[in-house]
């Protein structure tokens, strides 16, 4: 216990009362900016839902042709003119399934 004490004791030598106050006040300034914060985002912002979203399934040319039952044809014919998301990855193009099935991007 002494050893405890006189470790606090050289500690809070080093630190003088303006410091201290200094980082207190820094901190209570803190504080008061998340409180604002919190306060804006509660008035402000709709209650989010926290389940975990859905996971982006990217499909080939191959799976989106089979999935719809659809010919080369009318892949390039559909593709173009339901715009589809799409991404490039090498020489390959990948697209959003939930944009072929028509559903929101």
């Amino acid at each position: 216990m002494k050893r405890f004490w006189l470790l606090t004791c050289c500690l809070l030598s080093k630190v003088n009362d303006d410091d201290i106050h200094i980082r207190l006040g820094t901190l209570l300034e803190q504080q008061q900016e998340l409180l604002t914060l919190t306060r804006a985002i509660h008035t402000k912002l709709p209650l989010i839902n926290l389940a975990p979203a859905e996971e982006e399934v990217w499909l080939t040319r191959k799976t989106v042709m089979e999935l719809l039952y659809i010919t080369r044809s009318t892949f390039f014919r559909r593709k173009n003119q339901e715009n589809w998301t799409r991404k490039k990855i090498g020489k390959s193009w990948y697209y959003l399934k939930s944009s072929v099935l028509g559903g929101p991007r």
